[in-house]
């Protein structure tokens, strides 16, 4: 039941974040889609307020449904995964959430205001990812196989 909650969890910061823009709003917003090797990665960012909060209050629900608070959390299920974060400011949200096994990954974040997520399944993703400023969102998702 928990694995199906969090798996929802998943599904919802993704759907939230997507269905909530329209076609036009998703060519505004940075989405970027990376296969390299064994891995695939996409990021999104959002360029305007309403993308931002959005996708910020779909990061805060994932992170209470991992038992994670607000600031910065990092989940880990598997074996062999290697996580840092870094926050400085204030008011900052972050999440590293790797599921599988052999995954590497940090966030720094430097400002205030700022929301990130890094969410790593399979095997052997790697993702490094730095946000400054102010008021900044972004979710980074990857998928990796032997």
């Amino acid at each position: 039941m928990i694995s199906m909650i969090r798996t929802t969890a998943t599904a919802a910061v993704l759907a939230v974040g997507f269905a909530t823009v329209s076609p036009v709003g998703l060519a505004s917003a940075q989405t970027t889609k990376i296969v390299s090797g064994n891995q695939v990665t996409i990021h999104f960012v959002p360029e305007d307020q309403l993308q931002r909060d959005v996708l910020t209050g779909g990061l805060k629900m994932f992170g209470q449904a991992n038992g994670l608070g607000n600031g910065a959390g990092i989940v880990q299920k598997g074996s062999g995964n290697v996580a840092g974060m870094v926050q400085t400011g204030r008011g900052n949200h972050g999440i590293i959430y790797q599921q599988g096994s052999g995954h590497t990954g940090t966030l720094r974040q430097h400002g205030d205001g700022n929301s990130y997520g890094l969410l790593q399944y399979g095997h052997g993703t790697t993702g490094h990812v730095g946000q400054a400023g102010t008021g900044q969102a972004g979710v980074t998702v990857q998928y990796g196989w032997r």
